[in-house]
């Protein structure tokens, strides 16, 4: 199977993959237990048969009488030197009578390689717990009973040693053919899924390039746009006061073609990410990175009458991409000015760490205090355009930001998560492993 450049095709066709052979090992696994259930059911009848049978001839008495019906019962079904038979193959049986204290007083065995001394531990072992199957030497046997009216009881036993045998190699023969058919199977999903996610995959692509290609299309006159009113702008600020509700249409125009421009640059991302852009991989020490980005910001939320406070370890290094690192760290400052209160602090820190307490590693978190995240707005976080209802209206982010950070922490083999106390504080968590 190709393997697709989208990330999400590669998930769809492994999960394809995955469900029909589950059903394929389902689907074997039936039969095969089937199988082995209807034959192991076959034998088990053909020696209680048997069983029963040998029982009944050892009880009739020996006839020496020639008459007719005389040689019908010793040449036909109940002929004692034919041996006893089940359905349709040899059993070979050995029968004892037993007194009321255990001792052999008849027997009668077919079973040559059976010696007495072994026909004596059996009946001992039988008689002791009474289990319908006993094991004796390198044999299995199968026994039934039958009480007699003198206090006394018939025993019949049937070597199965050669059932079981034949049991295990149907169960083995089975799942060679099972292994077999499995792999063929395998082989057939593969070329399955890549025909059934075809539609998909080429839906998916043409749907991504129509965005990065529309996106890419709309940057010239949005850019043509926001110089054209910062032109007019600046001309009608010469006489504000007659021209005050003209400035404020185009103050509104220019501030709606910066969003529209931050969505559009948003969305350009969003498709590389899904195109698994490749990534220049290097040392990168983030601690520096993380310091650099603490001085971009500080000003921009001083201008939004908040603070930011910088917790770093030094010499943190790990290997990724250092301009997505950078925007990781971008979008996580961003979504945490926007969402805070006035007035309040933002916390970045970059520590060495374990995740779960048991993986080393290195832990970026950014915490600040606004509205509490409930666990149903945590789950939905990282989903496109997704933001909490009651920011919907206060903010100017599209809900790309995290889609965005989460793709980079993916590429990264890293984990990121969020979390709340419930009261004020929320904070977002990476974790690198190093």
């Amino acid at each position: 199977m190709k393997k697709s450049k989208n990330p999400v095709i590669n998930k769809l066709k492994i999960k394809f993959i995955l469900i029909m052979m589950i059903i394929v090992v389902l689907f074997l696994g039936a039969i095969l237990a089937f199988q082995y259930l209807i034959q192991r059911n076959a034998m088990k009848t053909e020696n209680w048969t048997a069983l029963s049978k040998a029982i009944e001839d050892f009880e009739r008495p020996f006839n020496m009488n020639f008459d007719e019906e005389g040689r019908k019962e010793r040449n036909g079904k109940g002929n004692p030197f034919e041996g006893n038979k089940g359905m349709g193959r040899r059993v070979a049986t050995i029968v004892v009578s037993v007194d009321s204290s255990g001792v052999i007083t008849k027997e009668k065995n077919e079973i040559f390689y059976v010696s007495n001394s072994d026909i004596t531990k059996l009946v001992a072992n039988y008689l002791s717990d009474k289990d319908e199957y006993q094991h004796l030497s390198d044999y299995d046997f199968i026994c039934m009973e039958k009480e007699l009216d003198t206090g006394g009881t018939i025993i019949s036993f049937a070597d199965i040693s050669n059932d079981i045998k034949a049991l295990d190699h149907i169960l083995i023969n089975g799942l060679k053919i099972s292994l077999g058919v499995f792999v063929i199977m395998f082989i057939v999903a593969i070329f399955l899924a890549k025909w059934v996610t075809y539609p998909v995959e080429r839906a998916w692509n043409d749907q991504r390039r129509f965005i990065a290609d529309a996106s890419h299309e709309l940057k010239t006159p949005l850019t043509v746009i926001m110089s054209g009113t910062d032109m007019v702008r600046r001309s009608l600020k010469k006489d504000e006061e007659k021209n005050r509700r003209n400035l404020k249409r185009l103050d509104n125009i220019h501030f709606e073609s910066e969003r529209m421009k931050e969505l559009i640059g948003e969305l350009i991302e969003v498709a590389r990410g899904d195109m698994d852009q490749k990534l220049v991989f290097e040392e990168v020490d983030l601690s520096e990175m993380a310091e650099n980005a603490v001085l971009s910001w500080e000003t921009t939320y001083f201008e939004d009458k908040k603070s930011l406070t910088a917790e770093i370890d030094e010499n943190l290094i790990i290997k990724g991409d250092r301009i997505k690192l950078r925007r990781l760290m971008d979008i996580l400052l961003d979504n945490a000015k926007k969402y805070s209160y006035e007035n309040s602090e933002v916390v970045i820190s970059l520590k060495k760490g374990k995740y779960k307490g048991r993986k080393e590693g290195i832990l970026l978190s950014v915490s600040d205090h606004g509205e509490p995240l409930n666990e149903e707005e945590i789950s939905h976080l990282f989903e496109r355009f997704y933001r909490a209802d009651k920011t919907r209206e206060v903010t100017n982010g599209y809900g790309l930001g995290l889609t965005i950070a989460e793709s980079i922490v993916k590429e990264h083999k890293a984990r990121i998560w969020a979390e709340s106390d419930g009261i004020d504080e929320n904070r977002f968590s990476v974790f690198f492993s190093v």
